[in-house]
């Protein structure tokens, strides 16, 4: 019994797989607004049985009120799933806090309410739940025979113990303290093998929600580079399935690019931000390189779709002479006018104020700079619809956040958000439509248009320890400036 014991213990504990995809553990957007101007901070959870924890950090002034609708896109259509109130942290006079449950992978939108006296505004920020990290003991297949090997086992251990007390002639006093020994053994494992029979069902009907969301949002991408003998290119095809094209729709401009792509050598030492046009209805899409270093090269593409959902695709490519596939001579692929890139590390201007060596995980990492040009302050212009990029990246590559000034959210996703609850929104308190204030349009040229050598991007937070990387990417009299910074998480 007890082999037997050890045996499961150890089916328990090796078959498990951590499964993990590459982005942020947050969502991080920041609401610019002369009266109510907000940090939010949403900590998706690693699985179902997990809620959302959504923190809202006022900068100024504070509201009485803060609600949060979440609704669930179903190709077209919203689902309400709840409608929480954020409660006011104890201890701190400007800061709110609410957990949402949200019972199935997808595209949402959480919807923030913010009340005080006269003062009602709805800002929508999409939300992408996607798994992040999951307990997998092994595949389907294998947990039904575990299930049905438990059963046997169970019910082997009951008639072993029903027999033996049931064949035996003496009425001792010692058989009896036996008797219920055994009884109490066979109760234990009777709750033991349900537990885990429970368990290990529940896990198999979150495989099957796994199954259904891998269809639905199965979205990768294949890699060539090719070359006419003077000049690289990119090609990227998209490959998104039935399921996923008939829920997600067609892929649509982001900051008015089809696709923004980061390419960062191995060693870091390298970095490209590209934007490739689509050359075809499937989805293929092509980039002229800039003159980067053979190696290897990690890839990453933001693309967002007509459903709201936003997607970061990640691929690698080992460049180098022998893999480039002869092409004639395509001189109408001109680069982009916002490609930008960092071949060779230098001092650029761009000053991280106060920035440390090491930060602590799950603390907040501020994000603070300053511009100069041949020492003087200078401005900072729009840049791809942004006051500022940041692109970071931690040295395994199973992190990789693209971050604005707004936050890391898809501005794209937000419009379509907009667009589609802004009006109709069947879950609005009617009374409030009149005095809705929706500024998101506002916010974006506001920060275009922010004239100052000074840039704020919000706070990020990380859990995930290990050496990192960040480019941050400004415009100053028609220029993109890039620096490169690097920091522990400790």
């Amino acid at each position: 019994m007890r082999k037997i014991f050890k045996t499961l213990l150890s089916y328990i504990f090796f078959l498990e797989m951590i499964f993990a995809h590459v982005g942020l553990n947050y969502i991080i957007y920041k609401h610019e607004d002369e009266k109510m101007p907000f940090q939010a901070y949403i900590k998706l959870p690693k699985n179902l049985s997990q809620p959302a924890d959504v923190v809202l950090k006022f900068l100024d002034d504070y509201p009485t009120s803060v609600e949060i609708h979440s609704l669930k896109n179903n190709s077209g259509t919203f689902t309400l799933l709840s409608k929480n109130k954020s409660q006011p942290v104890g201890g701190e006079i400007n800061t709110f806090s609410s957990q949402i449950i949200l019972e199935e992978y997808g595209v949402y939108s959480f919807n923030l309410t913010v009340t005080d006296q006269d003062y009602y505004e709805e800002i929508f920020v999409p939300v992408n739940f996607f798994p992040q990290e999951k307990v997998i003991l092994g595949d389907r297949s294998s947990k039904a025979i575990m299930l049905l090997f438990l059963f046997v086992l169970l019910y082997g251990i009951y008639l072993i113990f029903f027999v033996s007390s049931k064949s035996s002639t003496f009425n001792s006093k010692k058989l009896k303290r036996s008797n219920e020994r055994n009884s109490t053994v066979l109760f234990l494992n009777f709750t033991f093998f349900s537990l885990m029979i429970a368990f290990l069902g529940l896990n198999l009907k979150n495989d099957l929600k796994m199954e259904s969301f891998q269809s639905n949002f199965s979205i990768d991408s294949e890699i060539e580079i090719i070359s006419d003998g003077n000049k690289n290119y990119l090609n990227v095809q998209i490959i998104n399935n039935k399921e996923a094209k008939i829920i997600h729709g067609d892929i649509i401009p982001d900051h008015g690019k089809m696709m923004h792509m980061f390419i960062i050598s191995d060693d870091h030492s390298q970095m490209a931000h590209l934007h490739p046009v689509r050359i075809d209805e499937q989805n293929l899409f092509s980039v002229k390189l800039p003159s980067i270093n053979y190696g290897k090269l990690n890839i990453f593409m933001d693309i967002a779709f007509e459903s709201g959902l936003a997607k970061t695709l990640k691929n690698t490519v080992f460049f180098n002479k022998k893999i480039t596939t002869p092409i004639r001579s395509d001189s109408s692929l001109k680069n982009d006018i916002d490609d930008s890139w960092l071949l060779v590390p230098k001092e650029s201007g761009v000053i991280w104020i106060n920035k440390k060596d090491s930060y602590n995980s799950e603390s907040e990492i501020p994000l603070s700079f300053k511009v100069l040009k041949n020492g003087i302050p200078a401005t900072i212009e729009p840049y791809i619809g942004m006051h500022g990029h940041i692109a970071l990246l931690k040295k395994d590559e199973n992190v990789f956040v693209h971050l604005h000034p707004t936050g890391t959210i898809n501005m794209a996703s937000k419009i379509f958000f907009e667009n589609n609850l802004n009006i109709n929104n069947p879950f609005r308190d009617k009374n409030s439509n009149d005095k809705a204030s929706y500024q998101a349009h506002e916010h974006s040229n506001k920060n275009a248009q922010n004239k100052s050598d000074q840039l704020q991007f919000p706070s990020l937070i990380l859990d995930k320890k290990g050496s990192y990387s960040l480019w941050v990417q400004v415009k100053v009299e028609g220029e993109v400036l890039t620096q490169k910074f690097n920091f522990e998480l400790i």
